[in-house]
């Protein structure tokens, strides 16, 4: 592809295949440089550079890999082999905890005289001291399974109840087998170490990923490696940032000269351009400096790394840079952004490190990618921020919108002020943040319940509870849900607006109520969504650029697939006129929350059946929509934000003289439930 081409790829937003990844390489630096921070400032809008206060721990440096561009190890038996003692690690905890930092970077050799125990005892006394342990590269954790026999999902099963909190990308060097064959042989390969992520992603784990570059390695395989990293974050969602780093040969078996700084900057350039589902790419001033980190933050990065209270392996190639917590904040600031503390999965954290606050929250809109935290989900273990107001007033939105992956990011792009960012903990788990706009004097809240980076979750796995649930403690009374279903009615193409007025319930499972197994629950359907929040909605929109249908039955199935054909003819038969696996059991939970809740889909594909199109592997839906119909809906998409700011006066101003406020009245006359929802719940 030539030059002229890949640049217009990126400029109109386009995924990079290998071909045209592989051709960036041919622009100049400058160039590189600008679209980098093109696509970074999409990302991230804000001018906000993280960094995180923390200490690398090598708990033994006695090693059996012998990777040969390592200056730190030591096999067992050879002077200078040791194993940390708790002493030294407990002043080392005691050290961090003074310095305001929130976590322990984890790691050492792949030492056989350690036992899982012992991995386990670690972490549990890392934790004893409050501090996240951000710790075991797949390398240790593919070695840990071979050692004791037990499986990858096994091992991490043990380490996350003894207190892991993510796991560092570290041990993945080249994701090449011949590169990894040449330089580290006894290590993971690189299907092994892909494998250990995508197990630790499945079981809720935060990861980050790494890429150690400048030796026996080709840009295409470079490449590679990037691509592996982006096939796997699409599956799973489960990468935090991406740290590319050149290899330092002082002292090393492998030695030669190390990558410069230009190729540096045009190797994290590419990164940014190809990790387009990457939220975060970390600069390496450990291995660059100072004065090219902060060049590095025009070429795509977002993100300055870890105090390093202590490090050793890079130290041990003879490469010594330091930098302290006040020095970070100063080089952040003399570029021309501003610093903000994160911990070890992306949450931000206020002075002095302590947890989660809503301090990162000012007067000034910052963009929910800095004051919600910037990993996928920000799946965490550690505490969260309870139920707290807003800093500009003491109330709540009473207007929320639950709506697609990353739907507040629509509202910053268009100026929207924004207020902050609620984590509410709920009896049902986690919910996902809840961001505080204010428009033309309304406030509401933005609520992505397929979580904010990727899809992180599909619709049957959502935890319906906890979002509506932290919804409710906040303060909320209406809840506008858009959504997007296929159309089994002819009529409502792809691209069109429809408030439906019905549900039909083809789902399986649940949990469709608050109350399983109890009497509490059984309530009137009839309206199923909240009559004035749709009125409203219809009325305002009736001069619409997108047309509106103004009646509907959704029909609610559980995936996660694509329905069949004749399940499709047989919801037509009863009446349905869109499919999807979104409204419900939302719609039934709102009710019994007592909120007031109406929907507004926009239709994205024709149903399985409906159109007789052939099936295109690698394509939206699958084919189910031509392309003249994707491009509709992306059109209805981009008007998202415009859409909601423009009912926001009527959602906001209609009267709650609807019956949603009191449809667990009969149990509260009956004496089952009292007056305070809170206690409602076991």
């Amino acid at each position: 592809m030539s030059r002229l081409k890949v640049i217009d790829r990126i400029l109109e937003g386009r995924r990079l295949d290998a071909t045209d990844a592989l051709s960036l390489w041919d622009l100049d630096v400058l160039t590189l440089g600008r679209l980098a921070d093109l696509v970074r400032r999409r990302v991230h809008p804000e001018p906000v550079v993280t960094y995180v206060v923390d200490r690398n721990i090598n708990y033994t440096n006695i090693c059996t890999s012998g990777c040969k561009f390592c200056a730190f190890y030591r096999a067992p038996g050879d002077p200078g082999g040791y194993v940390l003692d708790l002493d030294s690690l407990r002043q080392k905890l005691a050290e961090t905890l003074a310095a305001g930092g929130t976590g322990i970077l984890l790691q050492g050799g792949l030492n056989p005289a350690l036992p899982l125990e012992f991995y386990e005892n670690l972490v549990g006394f890392i934790r004893g001291f409050g501090l996240q342990v951000h710790g075991f590269s797949p390398p240790e954790i593919s070695f840990l399974a071979r050692q004791t026999g037990l499986s990858v999902e096994d091992i991490l099963a043990r380490l996350i109840t003894a207190g892991l909190s993510s796991i560092p990308g570290g041990g993945a060097e080249i994701l090449s087998d011949r590169v990894r064959r040449a330089i580290s042989p006894n290590k993971c390969t690189a299907g092994e170490w892909l494998q250990v992520m995508g197990t630790a992603h499945g079981l809720g784990l935060k990861t980050t990923a790494t890429m150690m570059f400048g030796h026996l390695e080709t840009r295409a395989e470079r490449l590679e490696h990037l691509m592996r990293l982006r096939d796997l974050q699409d599956r799973t969602a489960g990468f935090t940032a991406f740290i590319p780093w050149t290899f330092q040969p002082g002292g090393t078996a492998l030695g030669g000269k190390p990558a410069g700084a230009l190729e540096y900057l045009k190797t994290l350039a590419v990164s940014r351009l190809v990790l387009d589902n990457f939220p975060n790419l970390q600069v390496s001033w450990v291995t660059q400096g100072a004065k090219i980190a902060q060049v590095a933050l025009q070429f795509g990065a977002n993100d300055f790394g870890s105090t390093m209270l202590e490090e050793n392996v890079v130290a041990a190639t003879g490469v010594t840079f330091r930098l302290s917590r006040e020095e970070i904040v100063r080089l952040i600031t003399a570029a021309g952004y501003s610093a903000q503390q994160r911990d070890h999965v992306y949450r931000l954290v206020g002075e002095g490190g302590q947890g989660l606050t809503a301090s990162c929250c000012s007067s000034k809109p910052l963009p929910p990618t800095s004051c919600r935290g910037l990993g996928a989900g920000c799946g965490g273990r550690e505490g969260r921020s309870s139920p707290r107001p807003s800093p500009h007033n003491t109330s709540f939105p009473k207007v929320a919108i639950i709506a697609r992956v990353g739907a507040h990011r629509d509202f910053l792009a268009r100026g929207v002020e924004y207020r902050g960012e609620q984590r509410p903990s709920t009896p049902f788990g986690e919910a996902n943040p809840v961001h505080v706009f204010l428009h033309d004097g309304v406030e509401f809240a933005v609520l992505s319940r397929h979580g904010e980076e990727g899809y992180r979750v599909s619709a049957p796995f959502v935890n319906d509870r906890a979002n509506l649930y932290a919804l409710k403690a906040l303060g909320v009374e209406k809840i506008l849900a858009w959504c997007a279903p296929g159309a089994i009615n002819e009529a409502m193409a792809p691209g069109n607006l429809v408030a439906p007025h019905d549900v039909l319930d083809e789902g399986k499972g649940g949990p469709h109520t608050f109350f399983p197994g109890r009497g509490q629950g059984f309530i009137r359907h009839n309206p199923v969504f909240c009559p004035g929040l749709r009125q409203a909605l219809i009325e305002r929109l009736a001069d619409s650029p997108f047309k509106l249908h103004t009646k509907a039955v959704y029909v609610g199935t559980t995936g996660p697939r694509l329905e069949t054909p004749a399940e499709i003819r047989k919801f037509a038969v009863l009446g349905g006129d869109l499919v999807g696996q979104t409204l419900v059991p939302e719609v039934f939970l709102a009710r019994e929350l007592e909120l007031c809740y109406a929907a507004l889909c926009y239709v994205v594909n024709f149903a399985e059946g409906v159109k007789d199109r052939p099936y295109e592997p690698g394509v939206l839906f699958e084919g189910l929509a031509t392309a003249a119909e994707v491009e509709r809906v992306r059109e209805v998409e981009a008007a998202f934000a415009d859409i909601v700011l423009k009912l926001l006066p009527e959602l906001a101003g209609t009267e709650r003289d609807c019956p949603c406020s009191r449809l667990m009245e009969r149990y509260r006359r009956r004496g089952d439930l009292g007056e305070d929802w809170r206690t409602w719940f076991p």
